[in-house]
């Protein structure tokens, strides 16, 4: 590879299929699609560009499901040539070693989608969630605290009895 310094356009769709396994909040995910270019100076091969798509991703609080567009930068750095990383290159950055002659992104492009999506996923908006959340289900329903019944254990039964005597 003839490239030193000059940039190579690179520009590539990939289907991630089977990416929702690693993520509990994960959907679905579309075509992502790459858009950047690649250097090859000194021996290190550097891809710089952008991913970018779109995900459905479950909310957190309502469990509905939420299309998100993405974009993201991406770079990452190979070593071309076969020689063992020195402790030098550990401390600076992660610099990536190829093996054979095909240099395949999905793995770090899969990462770096995985690590855009936040923690916690919510809804746009605090009343479309709102008005998403369940108010009811088998054997259960949301009440309000006037609606809440006033149990008194009945040890301490009594003990309620003297509060109601103080009020009247």
């Amino acid at each position: 590879m003839a490239l030193n310094g000059e940039a190579l356009p690179l520009q590539k769709t990939y289907h991630l299929s089977g990416l929702e396994k690693r993520n509990e909040h994960l959907l679905h995910v579309d075509e992502v699609q790459f858009r950047g270019e690649g250097r090859l100076e000194s021996g290190i091969f550097t891809v710089t560009g952008e991913l970018t798509g779109q995900y459905v991703l479950s909310c957190a609080r309502c469990l509905t499901a939420n299309q998100v567009d993405f974009s993201i930068p991406f770079e990452e750095r190979f070593h071309l040539e076969n020689r063992l990383a020195s402790a030098e290159d550990d401390d600076l950055e992660e610099i990536h070693q190829v093996e054979g002659n095909v240099l395949d992104l999905t793995p770090f492009i899969e990462q770096a989608v995985l690590l855009s999506i936040p923690y916690r996923p919510v809804c746009s908006s605090v009343e479309s969630c709102v008005q998403n959340i369940p108010q009811s289900g088998e054997n259960w329903r949301v009440i309000t605290e006037g609606e809440q019944r006033k149990e008194v254990d009945p040890r301490l039964a009594d003990l309620a009895k003297f509060f109601d005597d103080d009020r009247n």
